[in-house]
């Protein structure tokens, strides 16, 4: 995952570009958690971008399907820090560049959603129209 942080007049952007789907792994949040260490002290805002036509398809699927145990513990870290982006002390933006879907979408949903103009993309929470959402009379189990 290629992801660069810039700031520039108080303000930090971070550029995620996989040169795919942006997807969420170990890696990925290891590189943002140290992005919003950095940050500290050093910006009055932040931004979270993509790359043109993808913010972001959420968590790797490759982690996901190496079985429950991976997947648990993928999710539990990209909880952590969603966590954190939504609790920041500092304004946080999504500059929304194309399509964000799954923990994509949770990214896309900080404090404020932009929309880039000329962007197109897709947003949504898969899990959640599947009935995968939120509480314990709506969990399910999908074993595959």
């Amino acid at each position: 995952m290629t992801m660069t942080l810039e700031i520039n007049d108080d303000i930090a952007v971070i550029h995620m570009d996989d040169g795919k789907v942006n997807a969420v792994g170990h890696d990925f949040i290891t590189r943002l958690n140290g992005m919003l260490d950095e940050v500290e002290g050093h910006a009055r805002a932040i931004v979270l971008a993509g790359r043109p036509g993808r913010f972001s398809a959420g968590f790797d699927l490759g982690i996901m399907l190496e079985g429950p145990e991976k997947a648990a513990e993928l999710v539990n870290y990209g909880g952590e820090i969603l966590l954190r982006l939504f609790s920041h002390p500092l304004p946080t933006v999504a500059a929304c560049t194309g399509h964000a879907l799954a923990a994509g979408a949770c990214f896309g949903l900080l404090r404020a959603l932009l929309p880039l103009p000329g962007s197109v993309g897709r947003g949504g929470l898969p899990a959640v129209a599947a009935g995968a959402g939120p509480g314990p009379d709506r969990a399910r189990s999908h074993g595959r």
